[in-house]
């Protein structure tokens, strides 16, 4: 965190005096900051106490106004549901992310049945008691209840990226495509929107604050306790590695992967025969060491998403050893250093 913080304040040139305002949801990152390294380097002051400001949650009413912000929201179509939707107000727990999120659901549901349901359902993830964001993660889980079975493939497919990317809507488009979850962009780009509006992607910083008259795909992101959300409910179909001695050929067939990620992957080969043969999706990041021998994916049948784009290659063009599956042709979307 601190070398982090630490190449952030070297690129906007900060002169001496000057103030930054940080959020955290973690107390120790606070900590840190009071005694750890960029403290006792004399690089940043340290955190005094009359500095920090703990925000409190919501109250009730306040999470019910910002769900009555939220998009497509017409007070003149509540026909008496405001009393329900105080209730429903309940169920954030004091977060505007919980309240935005409630609020576009309500808005696509308008009937006096469909609020008393959504404020009667209850969701349990199995977790145990008192785990750090429990109660948060299970109001989520209430809006991913009433999503779309296709919206809810798309959203879940996206942890198959690492906490806190960011990508272009469009390829997330063309990977959800490939994998059938949708038919066409337009399905897509409805599908984006939706997310969008229930807070479960969000516009990147980068395409916030891009030029009104940029052109191009805008970035989205994922909010943390969103992205966890994701992981969950992708369980045991998501297999990410970041360490070769978990590569084994049991913990993959246990889990029934659909989608691998290798996640600065160290070793310079792969053994093929450890690849699941049933997997959808295949994801490489940070694997610049790694170099793609002959027949790594030759068993993978079923592959329809294949991003290679950040492994070692040597020269410009696709080497002649490199080897897939005769089921190629169901291979739609090929994403390396070669096809870019």
């Amino acid at each position: 965190m601190s070398s982090t913080l630490l190449n952030s304040l070297s690129r906007t040139n900060p002169r001496k005096g000057s103030k930054i305002i940080l959020t955290t949801r973690m107390q120790h990152v606070v900590d840190k900051l009071d005694i750890g390294a960029l403290a006792s380097q004399g690089i940043i002051c340290p955190m005094r106490k009359s500095d920090q400001i703990n925000l409190s949650i919501l109250s009730d009413d306040d999470c019910w106004n910002v769900m009555r912000q939220t998009p497509f929201w017409q007070d003149e179509d509540l026909c008496g549901l405001e009393a329900i939707g105080r209730q429903i107000a309940k169920k954030c727990a004091g977060l505007p992310l919980l309240a935005r999120s409630l609020g576009f659901l309500l808005s696509q549901h308008k009937s006096t049945e469909a609020w008393e349901d959504i404020r009667d359902k209850k969701i349990f993830l199995g977790m145990e008691e008192n785990t750090l964001f429990q109660e948060p993660l299970e109001r989520l889980m209430l809006r991913y209840y009433y999503m779309p079975l296709k919206f809810k493939l798309c959203f879940t497919y996206c942890a198959v990226y690492a906490k806190g990317f960011t990508i272009a809507s469009d390829n997330l488009i063309q990977q959800w495509r490939a994998l059938g979850y949708i038919q066409s962009i337009v399905d897509g780009k409805h599908c984006v929107d939706y997310l969008l509006g229930m807070s479960f992607l969000q516009i990147s910083k980068t395409s916030q604050n891009a030029p009104e008259d940029a052109e191009g795909p805008i970035k989205v992101t994922m909010h943390d306790l969103v992205y966890d959300l994701a992981t969950i409910m992708l369980g045991q179909q998501l297999f990410a590695l970041n360490d070769p001695k978990e590569l084994t050929q049991n913990s993959l067939e246990k889990n029934y992967c659909r989608h691998m990620q290798f996640i600065n992957y160290q070793k310079q080969s792969i053994d093929r025969k450890k690849i699941p043969s049933k997997i959808r999706s295949l994801h490489f990041t940070e694997c610049d060491r790694l170099q793609l021998q002959d027949k790594s994916f030759s068993k993978c049948k079923y592959l329809h998403v294949l991003d290679i784009s950040e492994c070692s290659i040597q020269g410009k063009s696709v080497p002649s050893n490199i080897s897939l599956p005769s089921s190629i042709h169901q291979l739609m979307l090929l994403r390396s250093p070669w096809t870019d």
